[in-house]
């Protein structure tokens, strides 16, 4: 290694430390950023309109955690030792490839006089003005570690403000369970399978991970009727019939998904439309069975 390749080695560290650091708190902050989305995409109900939007919002978490690599190990290409002499002779107004040729050249590819000459005559260069041509070059990773640091800051400030324990955010840490509950049955059930004419149902609708749901109603010999329910967020929702005077079929629907069809039976009150009374007489008195005229009164031996 030359002279010269060295000192710009040893000014390289620095460099190298801020812009990584900058890079560092960049991306932490816009992961923050993309987090806190998340969960506000959460407390919306968008994941229970939509489950698999979850996945998106990890996603893209994932998606600016491998830009901000991408992104970091360009601006580390600028500290490489190359990149410096380069640098050095633009500031300086030195011939190009009077700094690089010596940081590129390889000890023994030429006269090791000739070689130790330009060494020297580069070093002379950057010891006299190098630090100073490097100003520019610090001045722009103090100005990186900067801007990391307030990108870090407002991605904590957005990600405090999104309430990320609140009960509609929480479903953005759950990703396989949001997806896999919304992937669940529909169930509807009632309080109550058989009721009087008169009589109230509460029907119970659970579509886990899920916004909303279609009730269907049908009574015999008439076609569906459906109304939209919105439901809380435990993906649930209550509805009383009634009062009902004929059986019931209730299903529902959400997205894809629809549950069984629960009958609901009105019983009917009994009345009489007719109305005999027939006497069996006992056996000893030895009389034939009669019928007695209904709202009279009738006086019959012990034993009929």
């Amino acid at each position: 290694m030359t002279e010269t390749r060295r000192w710009l080695e040893q000014r390289r560290i620095p460099l190298k430390r801020r812009l990584w650091g900058a890079g560092l708190v960049r991306t932490l902050g816009l992961v923050l950023v993309s987090l806190g989305i998340g969960v506000v995409l959460g407390r919306m109900g968008a994941y229970r309109a939509l489950p698999s939007s979850v996945i998106l919002g990890w996603l893209g978490a994932v998606a600016v955690i491998v830009l901000g690599v991408v992104r970091g190990r360009r601006s580390l290409y600028r500290t490489q030792p190359g990149a410096l002499a380069r640098g050095v002779e633009r500031e300086l107004g030195l011939r190009n490839g009077s700094v690089l040729g010596v940081v590129e050249s390889v000890r023994g590819s030429g006269s090791a006089a000739l070689y130790e000459l330009a060494d020297n005559r580069a070093l002379q260069s950057l010891t006299g003005q190098g630090t100073q041509a490097l100003a520019s070059e610090r001045a722009r990773a103090n100005r990186a570690l900067g801007r990391g640091a307030a990108t870090l800051a407002a991605g904590c400030l957005v990600f405090l403000l999104s309430g990320p324990m609140s009960g509609g955010g929480s479903q953005f840490w759950h990703p396989i369970a949001t997806v896999t509950r919304s992937m669940g049955p529909v169930v509807v059930q009632v309080d109550r399978s058989e009721v009087r004419r008169g009589d109230t149902v509460t029907v119970s609708v659970e579509a886990a991970g899920r916004r909303s749901a279609v009730l269907w109603i049908r009574q015999p010999g008439e076609p569906w009727n459906s109304s939209s329910l919105e439901l809380d967020s435990a993906g649930a929702a209550r509805v009383r019939l009634g009062p009902l005077d004929s059986d019931h079929f209730v299903a529902a629907v959400s997205g894809t998904r629809s549950s069984d069809t629960v009958h609901i039976r009105v019983l009917l009150p009994a009345f009489l439309t007719d109305l005999q009374l027939l006497a069996r007489f006992p056996s000893y008195i030895e009389r034939p069975d009669e019928l007695l005229a209904p709202g009279e009164r009738a006086l019959l031996p012990v034993g009929t």
